[in-house]
């Protein structure tokens, strides 16, 4: 058996975004499996090892960010949590809101269209006689 080739900056291999042990499938192709550069990869795991999404941002907030900022991981299928998070902020800073600032993730609030219009019409404006570029006539070619 011959030795293991040493791995060069720009090789890749494939990082569990989920880790197996957590339940994230190895199935390559998966959106949970990425290609990421080795030495990347390698530093991920020598500061987070197999964490929780809530670990890491704990020890990046403990260890490595600015302690007037605060990292927090909140699941996408939760929007609850993002709520709590906001109210927890906010009372540790004796934040008062001036208007109701939780998020409805039911109910996201709209735009209102222009006076008059529609959504339609600022999508697609309606073409006015005048708007169009008349095409210029190609140059000719020269002869030398």
């Amino acid at each position: 058996m011959g030795k293991r080739k040493k791995p060069k900056n720009l090789d890749e291999n494939y990082h569990h975004r989920r880790p197996k042990k957590l339940g994230g499938s190895g199935k390559i192709g998966s959106p949970n499996m990425v290609k990421v550069l080795v030495v990347k990869h390698r530093a991920w795991h020598c500061l987070f090892s197999t964490k929780t999404p809530e670990e890491i941002a704990a020890t990046i907030n403990r260890t490595w960010l600015d302690p007037d900022y605060e990292m927090v991981a909140v699941k996408k299928d939760k929007p609850q949590e993002c709520n709590r998070v906001l109210r927890r902020l906010a009372a540790e800073h004796n934040y008062v809101p001036t208007q109701d600032w939780e998020l409805d993730f039911q109910n996201p609030p709209r735009i209102p269209p222009p006076k008059g219009g529609s959504y339609e019409e600022v999508q697609k404006p309606k073409e006015r006689e005048g708007d169009r570029e008349t095409p210029s006539p190609s140059p000719k070619p020269r002869r030398d």
